[in-house]
């Protein structure tokens, strides 16, 4: 069963009718930025679902711009949690060098990091955190219960602080 969403006296498309038509352009999209295939599907999954949830926003005339837009904002999310991943352990510290001195360097680097981030203060402290992990402002904002703006500004004074917290260690 197909669902219309009716804006005013005209019948809007259906997200079934969205998506055989786009999911070409998005596919191609996210493989022609490297994403695998697997993945590229993923994404392009949660690109319509992001479009469906916003489908009664937006005006008729120029949906794939709308689409790319979402994409991108997709990209860039799922980008952000991958690297999240790949670089941030919370249980500990996974060896991936090979080379001692390097390893050793990445370790000491580690620790003097983990002791700048204890300097900071505790507000500053989580709101780094969060973002590092991949949150976005609006999801920062609304864990501790304040705006994103004032998040915005809290994350990078955050950062300002680890940065003169980390030179301090090192010296």
């Amino acid at each position: 069963m197909q669902h219309r969403v009716v804006t005013g006296a005209s019948f809007a498309p259906t997200i079934e009718d969205l998506y055989s038509t786009y999911r070409p352009a998005i596919l191609h999209y996210f493989t022609g930025y490297g994403w695998k295939y697997e993945d590229a599907e993923d994404l392009t999954q949660e690109t319509f679902l992001k479009a469906w949830n916003a489908l009664a926003t937006v005006t008729y005339e120029n949906l794939l711009p709308w689409l790319y837009r979402i994409a991108k904002n997709v990209a860039i999310d799922a980008r952000r949690k991958q690297i999240v991943r790949e670089h941030v352990s919370i249980d500990g510290y996974e060896d991936r060098h090979t080379d001692g001195h390097d390893q050793e360097e990445h370790i000491l680097t580690r620790l003097s990091l983990v002791e700048a981030m204890r300097l900071v203060p505790q507000h500053y402290r989580r709101a780094v955190l969060l973002s590092a992990y991949g949150y976005s402002l609006p999801e920062i904002a609304a864990l501790v219960n304040d705006s994103p703006k004032a998040m915005k500004s809290r994350v990078h004074r955050g950062r300002q602080a680890v940065r003169r917290q980390y030179r301090e260690v090192c010296r």
